[in-house]
């Protein structure tokens, strides 16, 4: 994907984090499609698919360090943005997998859920990803990733958590046990 996102100034509001942040993220970047939250700390990953050519062809995806501790060991650093690209490990358990791709869609499958598809849609300016919950399509808004201290240095995941709106709005959950 050409254009880096949260790579050239920090994110906005600077000191909310985790679940909070994700409607800020969705205000600032139009094509992100969902935000995946955890437990663990106030970081995020941010999945984002951005138009080419008027038609979508790939994903995005990486950390969106947003937890004050690794903020503050990344301005230590030098570093001034709040983007965090994926390492191997990161890809094998948040990252995407498109499916097939189609002129105005892509069908996306996520490491935790590979079962669970997502149709991610160009919308005008900004990209939308539907999912099936509990029986009914639902846009995607943001997942959840409750983990535990695995073998060795894993994390174990317990389940996943996916948060969607039904056609009226309505805030619709379904959770998985991978």
């Amino acid at each position: 994907m050409s254009a880096k996102s949260f790579t050239t100034s920090s994110f906005h509001p600077p000191n909310v984090s985790g679940r909070e942040a994700v409607p800020h993220i969705f205000r600032q970047r139009p094509h992100v499609f969902a935000v995946i939250v955890r437990n663990k700390n106030g970081n995020v990953v941010v999945l984002e698919a951005a138009p080419k050519d008027g038609r979508l062809s790939d994903v995005d995806s990486y950390w969106l360090d947003l937890d004050p501790s690794y903020k503050k060991r990344a301005r230590a650093r030098g570093r001034t943005h709040d983007r965090d690209e994926f390492g191997m490990m990161d890809r094998r358990g948040y990252g995407l997998r498109v499916l097939s791709s189609h002129a105005k869609y892509l069908i996306v499958s996520m490491a935790q859920l590979p079962n669970v598809h997502l149709r991610v849609r160009l919308e005008g300016d900004v990209t939308n990803a539907y999912v099936q919950l509990n029986g009914a399509i639902c846009r995607l808004q943001h997942v959840y990733v409750h983990d535990t201290v695995g073998y060795g240095f894993l994390p174990q995941v317990e389940y996943v958590e996916v948060h969607g709106l039904n056609r009226c709005r309505q805030q619709v959950v379904e959770r998985f046990h991978p």
